[in-house]
């Protein structure tokens, strides 16, 4: 079955067990990025192992949130953080984005930006790499990194 979901990204909650685990794999099989979700590291790397073992090639992110408390990412939080770039999507530009916060506990909190509500401001320095570096996807330590040699042979 083809259900063009080539590239579309989703976030499954509770996706470590269960029916999330089944829709997580359904979705890597027909070729779309998942975000792994559990209250756990340890449930959310079993979860991504177990798909991983099903669709070798999928492409999968982690993120440890106990979606069950409505305050998880609720409240005030200091920008301690962010990093992250600007790259080509189906030819249009998309944000890919990383930010650590400091909750007011003195508790820190990391992961990928999805959406952001910001009062009263963000201070954002942008910086242009003049070299454009290329992606791929590491089996020996089941990663995607930047692979400066792909933009090394492109400036030659």
């Amino acid at each position: 079955m083809n259900l063009q979901l080539e590239n579309k990204l989703a976030l499954v909650s509770g996706s470590t067990a269960g029916i999330g685990l089944a829709i997580a794999k359904a979705l890597t099989a027909e070729g779309a990025r998942v975000i792994v979700n559990g209250r756990s590291e340890a449930r959310v790397k079993g979860a991504i192992a177990s798909i991983r073992a099903n669709v070798p090639t999928a492409k999968l992110e982690g993120l440890v949130l106990d979606l069950s408390k409505a305050d998880a990412a609720a409240g005030q939080h200091e920008v301690i953080g962010m990093s992250g770039d600007i790259a080509l999507y189906q030819e249009k530009p998309v944000v890919h984005t990383h930010m650590l916060v400091g909750d007011s506990d003195g508790t820190t909190r990391g992961g990928h930006v999805l959406a952001a509500y910001v009062s009263p401001t963000l201070e954002v320095m942008v910086t242009v790499d003049p070299v454009t570096m290329q992606k791929r996807f590491d089996p020996e330590t089941d990663l995607t990194l930047i692979d400066p040699s792909s933009a090394n042979k492109e400036e030659k």
